[in-house]
């Protein structure tokens, strides 16, 4: 799992949420910059950022990186809202028809 720092209060938020998902599961985490997401050696099998809290459409609102990662990600990635407390609560799970898609509904 990685997680994208940028120092902002929904940043650091998405961390701490980052940080319980991977305690609860036994998942790796590595805390970076979202440019050094592309020389990872393999790809994360989950990319998360913070988004401002109480915008309709949280991708509007993210720092100029993470909003580039949601423009071509090509790996699971978690929207978090600034302000939401650590563990999953609901989830909503974006389908294109493809492969990896269709695992996310899976899995």
């Amino acid at each position: 799992m990685f997680v994208c720092l940028d120092g902002s209060p929904p940043g650091q938020d998405a961390a701490a949420w980052a940080e319980a998902l991977a305690a609860s599961t036994g998942a790796d985490l590595i805390a970076d910059e979202a440019e050094r997401l592309g020389s990872l050696a393999s790809p994360p099998d989950l990319v998360v950022v913070g988004a401002a809290a109480g915008q309709w459409y949280p991708a509007l609102h993210l720092d100029q990186p993470a909003h580039a990662l949601v423009a071509r990600a090509g790996w699971p990635l978690a929207v978090v809202p600034g302000g939401a407390p650590p563990g999953v609560r609901h989830l909503v799970v974006g389908v294109d028809g493809t492969p990896a898609s269709l695992d996310a509904l899976a899995g």
